[in-house]
């Protein structure tokens, strides 16, 4: 599916996926979520990041799957997020935890990750690290 094809995600189907996951989100995170999508889309046509394509599948394996495990374990204070190529499951606890400290090592080489860190910093979430993870932990 090429990003022309894919169907943006409505607010409304985010917020139906995350119910099932007993996640609330708020209209900014909802918004998040929204424009992280479409980063990764357009991102992955040039790299491939995952195999899943379609932006509902995208929300369910990638963005409740991950944001579920911010809710069942209490997640605070720093994260680190090893190898995590398109953001997952860092970029997810980041949106739905906007406290934490954020380190995603490997996220997506060249413009995505300054696209990513973009989305994440908006309106006072920052504390997303981009380096090595060593530096981070220091």
């Amino acid at each position: 599916m090429t990003l022309a094809a894919a169907k943006p995600l409505s607010a409304e189907a985010i917020r139906r996926a995350l119910a099932d996951f007993q996640i609330a989100a708020d209209d900014h995170q909802i918004a998040l979520i929204q424009r992280y999508t479409g980063i990764l889309l357009h991102w992955n046509e040039k790299l491939n990041l995952t195999a899943i394509r379609d932006p509902l599948d995208i929300l369910h394996r990638h963005f409740c799957e991950s944001m579920y495990g911010g809710v069942a374990v209490e997640v605070f204070g720093r994260l680190a997020d090893i190898g995590s190529g398109a953001g997952f499951p860092g970029v997810p606890l980041k949106i739905l935890r906007p406290e934490l400290e954020l380190a995603a090592d490997a996220l997506i080489l060249g413009h995505g990750s300054l696209e990513q860190g973009r989305v994440l910093a908006l309106e006072n979430r920052t504390g997303v690290h981009h380096g090595l993870v060593e530096e981070f932990l220091e």
